[in-house]
């Protein structure tokens, strides 16, 4: 994100809805993601450079937003 490279996710139909609930924010316009699992008082905030792209692929079907 930071460096505004490809994030492949294969087989994206198997992964948990709560890691899928986790990259919608990442998908809004405002490209942000909080990393609040990291522990400690300050939330560190990643926001993806202007061409990071994601791509989900399941089974032989490709989708790219």
């Amino acid at each position: 994100m930071r460096q505004g490279e490809l994030l492949l996710i294969d087989e994206i139909s198997l992964a948990d809805d709560a890691v899928l609930e986790r990259l919608n924010s990442v998908l809004e316009p405002s490209r942000t993601l909080l990393l609040a699992e990291k522990g400690g008082k300050v939330v560190e905030s990643i926001t993806a450079q202007e061409n990071f792209r994601v791509l989900g692929r399941k089974l032989h079907v490709i989708f790219i937003v």
